[in-house]
């Protein structure tokens, strides 16, 4: 299967809460970028569907998105895409990623 992603994913655990969600324990993404995330949840989606999600930053900032479900695996999670972002939003997504991979290949090279 051919790569689809326009973004760099960067492997990145940030809980997340969201419209629909039956449980009340935050959910975790798995992996972040410009475009979009993937979340494990238990919760039942529907590709298609349209989340409002806040993205609990560190220091406990959190980051409200709608996204889109591109796919879901049942009992897994789903993966996300980012839906009319605003400079803000963008830039905060961008910030997050930069500093966190930046982290993650300094840890790789020591």
């Amino acid at each position: 299967m051919k790569e689809q992603r326009k973004y760099l994913r960067i492997p990145l655990r940030l809980e997340v809460q969201w419209n629909g969600s039956e449980d009340p324990t935050p959910d975790v993404t798995t992996d972040v970028s410009v475009g979009g995330c993937y979340v494990e949840s238990l919760n039942r989606v529907s590709v298609g569907q349209v989340l409002n999600l806040n993205l609990r930053l560190p220091f406990s900032e959190t980051l409200p998105v709608r996204c889109e479900v591109r796919y879901y695996q049942p009992t897994i999670g789903f993966g996300l895409q980012f839906l009319g972002l605003s400079n803000f939003q963008r830039a905060a997504l961008e910030g997050l990623i930069a500093f966190w991979g930046n982290r993650k290949t300094l840890a790789h090279a020591a």
